[in-house]
């Protein structure tokens, strides 16, 4: 139906719709871009409407090594993984007091009406030194670290889901960045939740969708839209 009227509007406009159409996928495209511009690795994400959640994958974050040989990586751990295939996991163990490695995320939320409650999937492979990383104390490129030594138990090699005991303020009026750091060895960390619900069980958990990489669809409509409306005032003015 939408194409329909587009189509129509466009020849009375006496508009190509080649014309049109490529316009319209360069500004879904710039869109597309404007979300994930900074890091290639698609570490931005746009909360849906209506949700009152963030979750997004561990490994699409963007990686920064701070010196230490200890750093995250991309791990494939097909057989076992519960999303994407992919999890992260530091190349060796380091229990310094500080993070050797962090993986950030930039998350743009619709809804700040209620503090939002940190998850975290995790698997602890065989071995010890499974069983630790750092949180941040609060968004923020350069926040402060929690040590969370020992706090991530369960039994070894399975997927497990973590509950911080920290909450979050987010701001809708801004990007909000969210940095992890690595620190034991054996610690892998498959996915990432941010909700407005405390104590939600692993089933619930996993039923999250992950949120999208760019904004919602009637964002890039309404974007759309705009561009036929330009292009026909253009045209307009031609005929004067």
């Amino acid at each position: 139906m939408i194409a329909t009227l587009a189509s129509w509007r466009l020849n009375r406009l006496g508009i190509a719709r080649r014309t049109f159409f490529a316009a319209t996928a360069v500004a879904v495209g710039l869109l597309g871009t404007t979300a994930r511009a900074d890091h290639p690795e698609d570490n931005s994400f746009f909360q849906v409407g209506g949700a009152n959640f963030m979750a997004f994958e561990a490994e699409a974050g963007h990686l920064a090594d701070t010196g230490d040989a200890s750093f995250w990586q991309r791990v494939d751990d097909p057989g076992d993984s519960p999303s994407e295939g992919f999890l992260l996991r530091p190349t060796v163990n380091f229990t310094g007091g500080a993070p050797a490695s962090t993986a950030t995320y930039v998350l743009n939320f619709s809804d700040d009406s209620g503090p939002y409650y940190l998850y975290v999937r995790h698997k602890r492979f065989g071995g010890g030194s499974s069983d630790s990383l750092f949180t941040p104390d609060d968004f923020g490129e350069a926040p402060g670290f929690i040590n969370r030594n020992g706090q991530l138990d369960g039994p070894e090699d399975v997927y497990n889901w973590w509950e911080s005991p920290d909450v979050f303020d987010a701001d809708a009026g801004a990007p909000q960045t969210f940095v992890m750091g690595s620190r034991e060895g054996n610690m892998g960390v498959d996915r990432i939740v941010l909700s407005q619900q405390t104590g939600l069980s692993n089933a619930q958990l996993d039923a999250l969708a992950n949120s999208p990489n760019i904004p919602e669809p009637s964002s890039l409509l309404l974007a759309a839209l705009g561009l036929l409306g330009l292009l026909g005032c253009g045209r307009r003015r031609r005929w004067r």
